[in-house]
């Protein structure tokens, strides 16, 4: 879990209910991960972007996820944290069949849309 070590959540918008919701979040400057990615100029991670997506996501939904399938990823440009300390994940629920969540989100902030994804989600259970 990234949360609490890479960055912390400002707000939640849940303006479009469950298929349409938002988080700001900030990153942790003195994160470890940050640190090494690279120490004289950090970059967050894509693979970091990722693993956000899912874990707010879950926060959204109160409930354990599996990213099942990327069918796009784009990163657009770098992320760094000293020039875009705060950024938004958006998120919008294109389709759920079956246990299964298409879902397109974007990270942005004001001035730049940094990357665009295309997950599918589907729910982990206790069986």
């Amino acid at each position: 879990m990234l949360q609490g070590f890479l960055y912390k959540i400002i707000e939640e918008n849940g303006n479009g209910g469950d298929w349409e919701f938002s988080f700001t979040i900030g990153w942790i400057e003195n994160s470890k991960i940050l640190q090494a990615h690279f120490p004289e100029k950090p970059i967050v991670p894509g693979a970091c972007l990722l693993e956000i997506a899912r874990e707010l996501f879950e926060k959204h939904f109160s409930q354990k996820f599996l990213v099942q399938e990327v069918k796009s990823i784009k990163y657009l440009k770098l992320i760094e944290p000293t020039k875009a300390s705060v950024v938004t994940f958006q998120f919008i629920v294109k389709e759920f069949t079956e246990n299964r969540y298409k879902v397109q989100i974007e990270v942005l902030d004001l001035k730049n849309v940094f990357t665009k994804l295309i997950l599918f989600f589907t729910p982990i259970t206790d069986e």
